[in-house]
């Protein structure tokens, strides 16, 4: 199995995930809504392990974030790095610091090259040196706030395991970074190199879960024995796609699902703002016996939705702002709850992504939604990324409908669809209207 995301696993859904980084062109918290403050950071697919990545330069490279990420008890920090070849560095992968207080810094030590913690008293270094000019996914746990234990993982593999380890004292009110220790601590201590899918628990990884993490080996089924899956959607694509999977319980489950995508654009003519929301309606018929089943993810994993109020748009098809576990349930039914994008400058843009089993489906995308202005003053467009040209298209576009009534926009693909479906057969839709 290879490594995943942790935006593809279970952990994106956990309760206690407080803070994600995916570092797709931006520092954006892709759980909550702590975003990162850059300097001198460059994104690019050069520098990620997953998509995208962040290159910290080693002098004056780091990602504020400001108060927030403040540890009161158990926490964990899980990030993959990939450190240059630099022992005048301490490679500080996230610090809650300015010296001399300190809460926590998790970091890669300067002559050793082992994983550390300093709580701003004592240093508790790992044990195996971090390589270096390659991706090496890197975990620290802390069980608790004062005499906890510390445990470091390198690659799926528990590294060192410390008693007796506390938080440092400092206060809530110290800024927290990625990349640099903060302040007037940060001299030699910055990173350089590059960093991806940096995520903050309020809890402790267990150590089979940072193997799963490490290794891809998260189940993503309900199922069992044998399961065969069937879906035909039109949220973004209207492509047929199935699998089969299996695991180790006793169960066989069959399930035919028709949805298709509703987003609602509602925005304020006077205020000039655009908010944005989705819903989908499907329809499900499934026969199941069952005794036990396996852990079953919070959206399905051939579907990618993203948000973001954007100025300009974007030219490409990277990731914005991901929906939460929350949201994808929200659009799992044909109703009158949304997901909605506020934009007060610029665009509210939706980014939705499907995956099909070929390249050779015909794609029929379809949005149904509403605007708080008339699309006269501002249209709502549907368009499509063509593969070939790089080129975003329109297929739909409304310019009639008043304030506040439901509209949908749809379009069929059924020539030259091969363009539209990258080599993992992924398209990329997205749906956008003017704040003003």
């Amino acid at each position: 199995m290879a490594a995943i995301e942790l935006y593809s696993t279970p952990l994106y859904s956990d309760a206690d995930l407080v803070s994600y980084y995916r570092l797709e062109g931006n520092s954006n918290d892709a759980k909550n809504v702590n975003n990162g403050s850059d300097n001198a950071i460059t994104y690019g697919t050069s520098y990620g392990k997953f998509n995208q990545g962040a290159n910290f330069n080693g002098t004056t490279s780091y990602i504020s974030l400001g108060t927030g990420l403040s540890m009161s008890g158990a926490f964990s920090v899980t990030a993959w790095i990939n450190i240059a070849n630099d022992k005048t560095l301490y490679h500080l992968i996230l610090a809650k610091r300015d010296h001399p207080a300190c809460q926590y810094e998790f970091y890669v030590q300067l002559t050793s090259g082992v994983l550390s913690y300093y709580n701003g008293v004592a240093e508790f270094p790992g044990t195996n040196v971090v390589p270096h000019s390659e991706w090496v996914h890197v975990v620290m746990t802390l069980s608790a706030a004062s005499n906890g234990t510390l445990k470091f993982y390198i690659n799926g593999e528990l590294d060192k395991s410390t008693d007796s380890v506390s938080i440092g004292s400092g206060a809530s009110t110290l800024t927290s970074h990625i990349g640099d220790a903060g302040g007037s601590s940060a001299g030699s201590e910055h990173f350089k190199g590059s960093l991806d899918e940096v995520a903050i628990f309020t809890r402790v990884l267990t150590a089979t879960e940072v193997s799963n993490l490490y290794n891809g080996t998260f189940e993503t089924t309900t199922t069992s024995t044998s399961t065969s899956t069937s879906t035909s959607t039109s949220s973004t694509t209207s492509s047929t796609s199935s699998s089969t999977s299996t695991s180790s319980s006793s169960s066989s489950t069959s399930t035919s699902t028709s949805s298709s995508t509703s987003s609602s654009t509602s925005s304020s003519t006077s205020s000039s703002s655009t908010s944005t929301s989705t819903s989908t309606s499907s329809s499900t018929s499934s026969s199941s016996t069952s005794s036990s089943s396996t852990t079953t993810l919070p959206f399905p994993t051939t579907k990618e939705y993203s948000q973001d109020q954007v100025d300009p748009l974007p030219a490409s098809d990277t990731d914005l702002i991901p929906f939460t576990s929350q949201e994808y349930v929200d659009v799992a039914t044909d109703d009158n709850i949304y997901v909605n994008q506020p934009a007060t400058v610029g665009y509210a843009e939706f980014l939705f992504k499907d995956k099909g089993t070929a390249n050779n489906k015909q794609i029929t995308p379809t949005w149904k939604g509403k605007s708080s202005r008339n699309c006269a003053t501002s249209f709502i467009r549907l368009q499509i990324l063509n593969r070939v040209s790089g080129l975003w298209e329109t297929i739909a576009t409304n310019t009639t409908t008043v304030a506040g009534t439901e509209l949908t926009l749809t379009a069929i693909i059924s020539t030259n669809v091969a363009n539209y479906y990258d080599g993992s057969y992924w398209v990329s839709c997205r749906v956008w209207q003017q704040a003003k």
